[in-house]
């Protein structure tokens, strides 16, 4: 996958959010500053794409799991959503090891057998 069709995939998933939980939701909102700082250090996106086959897979792993995250809070806080804390998905820890350079994370077993066969 490259950085481009990555991006892709993030406006799918933002897609989904926003008919889920709205326009306004945090996940629709973090989605969406996502895509915007993904497209603004698109070369550094690139960089790690090309130095690590599994980036892309591995970034929208990282996505997944936060919002997977924030929708288990969501969900256990019942009717009082004071208790969510909407930071988890603001992306910008994720963001910020790629502009670093120090972005690393090991996909699940499942996911790697998957492609060796």
């Amino acid at each position: 996958m490259k950085p481009h069709e990555l991006r892709g995939q993030v406006a799918y998933f933002r897609g989904a959010s926003v008919t889920i939980f709205g326009q306004d939701s945090p996940l629709s909102t973090g989605l969406g500053h996502q895509i915007l700082d993904m497209a603004k250090y698109c070369q550094v996106f690139a960089n790690f794409a090309a130095c690590d086959e599994f980036f892309c897979a591995k970034f929208l792993f990282a996505l997944d799991f936060k919002s997977q995250w924030w929708l288990t809070e969501w969900r256990d806080a019942g009717t009082d959503r004071s208790e969510v804390d909407d930071a988890i998905v603001d992306f910008v820890d994720i963001v910020n090891e790629v502009l670093n350079r120090n972005f690393n994370r090991t996909l699940p077993v499942l996911i790697s057998i998957l492609d060796i066969l």
